[in-house]
């Protein structure tokens, strides 16, 4: 039996952006890289990275967000 490999989700965020960092950690996401800012100003970014849903995960998401929808509810604890 293969296991279907899903690859990575990447998302880029500032680096003073404290809050949005630990909300996207609460969510799964992990540093996979930082670049400096520009010409010595403080900062840069960060490239945040994790696996992105098997096949199975993206269908039965997309099955619970059209249910939802169709109520006129958010899907909770959506990842982002």
């Amino acid at each position: 039996m293969s296991r279907e490999d899903p690859g990575w989700d990447y998302h880029w965020l500032d680096w003073k952006d404290e809050e949005g960092l630990i909300a996207l950690g609460a969510h799964g996401w992990e540093l996979a890289a930082t670049l400096p800012g520009v010409s010595g100003e403080p900062g840069g970014r960060l490239c945040l990275k994790r696996p992105r849903p098997s096949f199975r995960e993206r269908v039965t998401l997309d099955q619970k967000r059209h249910v939802y929808a169709s109520r006129g509810v958010a899907l909770p604890e959506e990842r982002p």
